[in-house]
């Protein structure tokens, strides 16, 4: 099946040295297996503007969750138009809540989300955080 909006996940590298922000893209469906850092990822679809509901396109989480080394991760949807990923194991959800909360309050159109969420690997559940 080929989606008319495929997704795309890019981490974001900042190097505070240089002031500036980096894109890789991380090719979810073109062979990409793993990434073994602890540098948080955003998903989008360019042209689409409900990004966010591409986490629900089949298959889509079990690919992150292999992107991130079969490990739990927190989905955290920040707008309509995209969501953010954080492994579990490098990420204090207090820290996360209290960002998805400023950003809510300081960009208050187009908010999707209060909460964060946790994909359960093993489970293959979305569970409320």
């Amino acid at each position: 099946m080929k989606l008319l909006y495929p997704p795309r996940i890019f981490k974001v590298v900042a190097d505070m040295y240089e002031d500036t922000i980096g894109i890789i893209y991380l090719p979810v469906d073109m062979g990409k297996d793993s990434t073994t850092d602890n540098t948080d990822a955003v998903c989008m679809c360019p042209d689409c503007p409900n990004g966010a509901a591409a986490f629900f396109y089949p298959g889509m989480s079990e690919k992150i969750a292999k992107l991130f080394g079969g490990e739990d991760y927190y989905v955290v949807f920040t707008a309509i138009s995209e969501f953010h990923l954080h492994r579990c194991k490098y990420c204090d959800p207090e820290i996360i809540k209290d960002n998805l909360r400023a950003s809510n309050e300081r960009f208050p159109i187009g908010v999707l989300s209060n909460e964060i969420f946790r994909y359960d690997v093993e489970g293959k559940r979305l569970v409320t955080v």
